[in-house]
């Protein structure tokens, strides 16, 4: 019964990730980039921008998917197995390439002489968190593996 409000809890948190990042992603970004590019005259700047964002957002919410997907394995008590171990790993290779997008971000705009010192201090911040998240997901993917071989040999030997 725990598990299923632990999954309950994780689902709860999915779906308000989900609309926090629709918010920051397909409003705020996309109004915050077209104001940037008509104050500084960057007008052409402002549609690859944008599609860079959506991007990086499509791949956050491809990880989400399975981040759903493993809580759906915790709520039928099946915490340890391939799936959820394999959907970590997926996670980890979403939030790398996530790091990597917004980096190719960051490189394009400093060869545009456009970003200034807070917003590399900013975009550093974020890729060392995706970065984070990465070694957390690809971690927290070899303890699963591990527990599920451990709880194979136990369902063996019972």
């Amino acid at each position: 019964m725990e598990q299923v409000k632990i999954a309950k809890l994780l689902k709860i948190f999915s779906v308000l990730t989900g609309i926090v990042g629709g918010i920051f992603f397909f409003w705020y970004t996309p109004l915050l980039i077209e104001e940037v590019a008509y104050m500084n005259d960057l007008e052409w700047l402002r549609w690859p921008g944008t599609f860079g964002i959506w991007a990086i957002a499509l791949i956050c919410y491809i990880a989400l998917y399975y981040f759903w997907k493993i809580c759906i394995q915790i709520g039928e008590g099946n915490s340890f197995c391939r799936e959820n171990a394999y959907s970590m790993k997926v996670i980890c290779f979403l939030a790398i390439l996530a790091s990597i997008a917004v980096l190719f971000g960051d490189i394009t705009l400093v060869i545009l002489h456009f970003l200034n010192g807070a917003m590399i201090v900013f975009s550093f911040f974020i890729i060392f968190v995706g970065c984070g998240i990465a070694c957390i997901c690809f971690a927290l993917s070899k303890l699963i593996e591990n527990a599920m071989m451990i709880k194979e040999e136990n369902d063996l030997t019972v």
